[in-house]
């Protein structure tokens, strides 16, 4: 997770607590979203906003 080497300290243990997950996420859960919709069975799906990020937004 080198890319996360450039926030303050402290930072992103303070975004954890707005997680309802309670986890950062792993780059393979955004992967099988992007598996998933390139697949035949997203064929129905249309217009839709696919958010991965732990419940955040909803939470």
């Amino acid at each position: 997770m080198r890319e996360l080497l450039h926030y303050a300290p402290g930072y992103l243990d303070q975004q954890m607590g707005r997680i309802p997950m309670g986890r950062a996420g792993d780059p393979r859960e955004l992967a099988a979203v992007a598996v998933f919709l390139a697949s035949s069975g997203a064929g129905y799906l249309g217009g839709q906003t696919v958010v991965v990020d732990g419940g955040r937004t909803f939470g």
